[in-house]
């Protein structure tokens, strides 16, 4: 089975996605102000390698205006129907790699089950592209974001000590989606 090409994935995802709670969308400076306030927590920056803390007005910016629709990336703004900008969903889609899904909620809205929503819908719309594997990381005491991922189907692949930025010497769980079989697969 030929897995889609990164590249052909990022040009192949929707703009927007929507589900029952919730509406995925480019990030856009009208964001600047959520995404500032909620990023801005040492709590969210402890659990991801790329968030820089304090978050501030000009890291949103540069987020949203160089990182988020990039080559190597296809992030959706998490905007609640009745909340408005909850967090961040992003495939990242560095080339020479597996995809890999990133997800962040603000802490007010925790525990509400919008990370597995928003992550679902991102993983759907990406499978019914092509088959495509996708990796995930979590800190190994990160037990909710751990769980999130096993829910949607990810499985463990190993465990390994961070070798580098804010999560260097951190033990790291890495995990795997593998595409499904197709119907003439005999193995199942």
């Amino acid at each position: 089975m030929a897995m889609i090409e990164n590249q052909a994935l990022r040009a192949a995802l929707p703009d927007r996605l929507e589900t029952a709670r919730l509406i995925l969308r480019a990030p856009d400076l009208s964001d600047v102000p959520a995404l500032t306030r909620l990023a801005n927590n040492r709590k969210i920056h402890a659990m991801l390698s790329r968030l820089p803390h304090p978050y501030g007005e000009d890291d949103a910016t540069t987020f949203i205006c160089d990182v988020a629709r990039s080559q190597s990336e296809q992030a959706y703004a998490i905007i609640s129907r009745e909340h408005g900008f909850v967090g961040v969903v992003s495939l990242i889609l560095a080339q020479n790699e597996m995809p890999e899904i990133g997800y962040w909620i603000g802490e007010p809205y925790w525990g509400q089950g919008f990370a597995s929503e928003a992550a679902g819908a991102l993983l759907d719309a990406a499978l019914a592209i092509g088959p495509v594997a996708i990796k995930a990381r979590a800190i190994a005491e990160n037990i909710g974001s751990r769980r999130l991922l096993e829910k949607l189907g990810f499985s463990l692949v190993s465990q390994a000590l961070g070798s580098c930025g804010p999560h260097k010497g951190v033990e790291i769980a890495l995990y795997k989606l593998a595409p499904a079989e197709g119907p003439n697969d005999q193995s199942a």
